[in-house]
């Protein structure tokens, strides 16, 4: 083969296979935004949400039927829930449907009544005001274990000063006081040797509390049930949190991986070139030269601009990540409940997941994430940050991604995991 044959057929070679790249990218990495291929107007269009969200609606409906009154069969005392789970939830003026009502409903539709004993599902109306809050009077809030607000579990001095900072709107620094009263809530309230905390405009993927009890048998495992030693399980990432390290062109250290894989790849070929015919006539110096100065710069470009979750999205099961924003669904193990709460309070002007963070790394805990994700945010505001929205709103591509039939199945073998046949 002619030597600039050869040359030409590796160029078109090079052109196809990025051509092919950039077509699939076009389809499938849209909703990253680590990637070039992201596109702000499709980001976030909802698909498993949708379809949790329909079903949360008709547990919610069979709730709530007066034809056939909801029959809640599966009270518990919560003192023996492995879980305590606490839904901290504010009035909001944008909606007649409080998000509230989506997330109990989501949270309990399709649980198994061994899940359901598992968990201690309760509602904390931070609110001073909580008969103003629209799912004070609710049919539905019967389904959860425990409802309580501000004016129950807060000292005459601390209701005050939530007082005043709903007067003056202070949010930021009030929805830090919530957590921290919540937490102590539950752990003065229940026994559960784990506690969570849910935003109050959330969804759950089906089998989430299954997923997240085999998570923290997981932790117990590897810390040898050490709870003092980590602080959360996440059941929430934003995807923005996890990407590379830079986004610039030659960022990431690109210019010193081309240059290893080009001595790499020079080394490979140089064997057949050296001791065959054939090598000699294919791996000429122009062939050898379009490939490391140009096929490899550009695939190595590609793969970190199409983005990190789109090329090595996050494998299942549990990691440690002591990094990461977000509170939509935490669990905290008991050990650490109060000094958590204690923090929190101490530095309510600071957003929640900036004080969690901090407070990890100046404790030494570990911090552990879930994959995949088993939270939506579906708030189209964020209550850090009001004026946050669109694509500034914490929001997992991940959980839209979330296949139904997959996760049916793996609800059933997760069950038989933890409780056998």
């Amino acid at each position: 083969m002619p030597s600039s044959s050869a040359v030409v057929y590796t160029v078109l070679a090079t052109s196809m296979i990025i051509l092919f790249f950039t077509i699939y990218g076009q389809f499938h990495y849209f909703r990253d935004p680590g990637s070039i291929f992201f596109k702000p107007e499709r980001a976030l269009e909802r698909s498993y949400s949708l379809y949790r969200e329909q079903e949360a609606k008709t547990f919610r409906t069979a709730a709530l039927s007066p034809e056939k009154p909801f029959n809640r069969s599966f009270t518990i005392d919560g003192k023996n829930a492995t879980i305590c789970g606490v839904f901290v939830t504010v009035r909001r003026d944008d909606t007649e449907l409080h998000p509230l009502e989506i997330s109990i409903s989501s949270a309990l539709a399709g649980l198994d009544h061994r899940e359901r004993d598992d968990l201690d599902l309760r509602v904390y109306i931070a609110d001073t005001k909580a008969e103003l809050h629209q799912a004070w009077l609710s049919p539905l809030l019967d389904s959860v274990d425990n409802v309580t607000c501000a004016g129950n579990i807060t000292s005459a001095s601390q209701l005050q000063e939530l007082q005043n900072l709903e007067r003056e709107h202070k949010g930021g620094t009030k929805v830090a006081l919530d957590f921290s009263y919540a937490l102590r809530y539950a752990y003065e309230t229940s026994s559960s040797p784990y506690i969570a905390l849910f935003e109050d405009d959330i969804i759950f993927a089906n089998g989430w509390l299954a997923r997240a009890l085999i998570a923290l048998r997981d932790i117990d495992e590897r810390t040898n049930k050490m709870r003092n030693t980590w602080l959360d399980l996440r059941l929430f990432n934003e995807i923005r949190s996890i990407g590379w390290a830079s986004k610039e062109l030659l960022g990431n250290n690109v210019p010193f991986i081309i240059l290893g894989f080009s001595v790499g790849i020079i080394c490979i070929l140089w064997i057949p070139r050296y001791f065959s015919a054939w090598g000699k006539r294919l791996f000429t110096n122009g062939v050898m030269a379009t490939i490391c100065c140009v096929a490899i710069p550009l695939f190595v470009i590609l793969f970190f601009q199409a983005g990190k979750q789109s090329i090595l999205p996050t494998m299942p099961g549990v990691k440690l990540q002591p990094w990461g924003c977000c509170t939509q669904g935490i669990i905290i193990p008991r050990e650490n409940v109060l000094q958590l709460s204690e923090e929190l309070a101490r530095k309510a002007a600071t957003p929640p997941d900036m004080i969690i963070g901090d407070y990890a790394t100046k404790k030494g805990l570990s911090r552990f994430a879930l994959d995949p994700v088993q939270v939506q945010h579906l708030g189209i505001k964020s209550r850090l940050s009001p004026d946050r929205k669109a694509l500034f709103t914490p929001w997992s591509v991940a959980f839209e991604d979330l296949k139904v039939d997959r996760l049916s199945k793996d609800h059933e073998r997760m069950l038989i995991k933890l409780y056998g046949q």
